[in-house]
């Protein structure tokens, strides 16, 4: 498979094409976006395989100095957090004139929440609270390395349904941590919290509060949990979609998807909420006893 994309590069600009070239071979696409897309990749040594995100428009993300060299943010993120085992590893990166490709581990036997969901249905309690549970993990442990990844949704948490293992990705909207404000948006509409809209800024950790009690919304019941700005800033969602859930796992919804920033949970009391840090084994043998 010839990959198009660099096929307008000039001979001047291909050193970094023809090391690439030389190291992998293309094997299918997994996927796209506005972003880019996302190849399986072969390494002709090893025979082992990869996944290769090549990135458009590099020249418009930001950068971080790095050792008096200015590199992408999203490389930045991942070589900082690269061993991580919720988050993919890092292998290398090629700049290639006006793209980049970012090399990862290939994730075998996962695919993204969104696409499982849509052909699944809703996971199970269970399973539901098992992803939660290393999202704010993983969250909490991007936040500790100074990263705020700034795009949390079910398109980027890639699932394996054989134990509930998830991995985050696509770090290419992600910043360095900060104290103040975010006066601009980055990510997906219906997962910037209220305040956005209402003050036109949102502080770091609240707002992923809120993007995590979206994601575990859709997993509890695979509908998103907003259509409106109107929903998101006044009426909130439709809590009848979440009818069947337990009231500890509605508890923990509704306490992140408060439309009071002050009043929502704050990010360091989610890895303590009662949903999350249940015994799984109690949690199990319960959905067990119920389906008898």
């Amino acid at each position: 498979m010839k990959l198009k994309i660099f096929s307008s590069c000039a001979p001047s600009n291909n050193r970094q094409l023809d090391s690439f070239k030389r190291s992998y071979s293309i094997q299918s696409k997994l996927g796209e976006g506005s972003f880019g897309e996302v190849f399986c990749v072969q390494c002709r040594s090893s025979k082992k395989k990869y996944a290769a995100k090549v990135v458009k428009n590099v020249k418009h993300q930001d950068k971080i100095l790095q050792n008096d060299k200015l590199i992408p943010m999203e490389v930045w993120a991942l070589k900082r957090l690269s061993g991580h085992p919720n988050i993919a590893t890092f292998m290398e990166h090629h700049q290639i004139k006006d793209k980049i490709v970012i090399v990862t581990d290939y994730l075998s036997g996962y695919s993204d929440l969104f696409d499982h969901i849509e052909e699944h249905g809703r996971l199970t309690e269970l399973s539901a609270r098992n992803v939660i549970r290393q999202v704010v993990e993983v969250v909490g442990f991007c936040f500790k390395m100074g990263i705020d990844h700034r795009d949390i949704k079910e398109e980027n948490i890639m699932y394996n349904p054989a134990g509930d293992q998830i991995k985050l990705i696509d770090f290419g909207s992600a910043s360095v941590l900060s104290n103040r404000a975010y006066n601009f948006v980055r990510g997906t509409d219906i997962y910037i919290p209220p305040e956005h809209y209402l003050n036109s800024q949102y502080y770091p950790k609240p707002g992923a509060v809120w993007a995590i009690g979206c994601l575990a919304f859709c997993c509890l019941s695979s509908f998103t949990p907003f259509t409106s700005l109107n929903q998101i800033v006044s009426t909130g969602p439709d809590w009848s979609l979440l009818a069947h859930c337990s009231t500890d796992s509605l508890d923990f919804v509704k306490c992140s998807l408060n439309i009071s920033e002050k009043k929502r949970m704050p990010f360091h009391m989610m890895r303590h909420h009662v949903w999350v840090v249940d015994s799984i084994e109690e949690f199990s043998n319960l959905e067990l006893e119920c389906s008898l």
